[in-house]
């Protein structure tokens, strides 16, 4: 992990003019025995959010989706039936995101792993790149003490992020609302004018 120390954040410091924020759906919580559902991820350039520069998928798992993750998300075995698999949705999701820094909430513990896991699970060649998590930005604005939580639905409220034309915890709206979470911690964090610890951390996604 590499983590830059500078005097503004600012989405013109490369390579955070460039960066795709994604997000995940899947069977559970254990990168190591449960399998994505869902990928989704939208880029946003130079803190523009570009809506029409969108990537979906679901995703084909090997085992039935429990019952509490359909109620929980949405995602159903219909939905999944003719889903491309892992493979096949992780490959198209690397492609779309070329070599941009990658973003997600709390994508250090779950989004990330999950990726990786997935990878090494079906014998995909990978390759280096960056990522960020949001959530740290939620640190550097309200701190880490006890009791204050950094949740994406905190995040939102705190905030008071729009979310009335998005379905959360389906990867396509969590995606979006994500993206304005970091439209808006980003731009608050600057107001403060102040030094800033921007933590960059590798990842891997498939080669292509």
């Amino acid at each position: 992990m590499k983590t830059n120390k500078v005097n503004e954040i600012s989405f013109d410091i490369k390579p955070f003019h460039d960066m795709v924020v994604f997000d995940l759906e899947t069977t559970g919580l254990s990168p190591a025995n449960d399998e994505i559902i869902q990928i989704a991820a939208i880029r946003m350039i130079r803190g523009q959010i570009i809506e029409d520069d969108f990537f979906f998928s679901y995703v084909k798992p090997e085992r039935p989706i429990p019952s509490f993750i359909t109620s929980y998300t949405g995602v159903t075995e219909r939905d999944v039936e003719k889903a491309p698999p892992p493979k096949k949705a992780l490959f198209d999701f690397s492609v779309y995101c070329r070599d941009s820094l990658l973003a997600a909430h709390n994508g250090t513990r779950f989004d990330v792993p999950f990726v990786m896991r997935s990878c090494e699970r079906n014998s995909m060649k990978t390759r280096s790149t960056h990522s960020i998590d949001s959530m740290h930005l939620s640190w550097d604005l309200w701190g880490r003490a006890k009791g204050v939580s950094h949740s994406l639905d905190n995040v939102i409220s705190r905030l008071d992020v729009p979310q009335d034309d998005i379905r959360r915890h389906d990867a396509r709206g969590d995606v979006m609302v994500t993206a304005r979470c970091i439209q808006t911690m980003v731009a608050r964090i600057k107001e403060q004018s102040r030094e800033v610890a921007l933590k960059i951390n590798t990842c891997v996604i498939p080669k292509i």
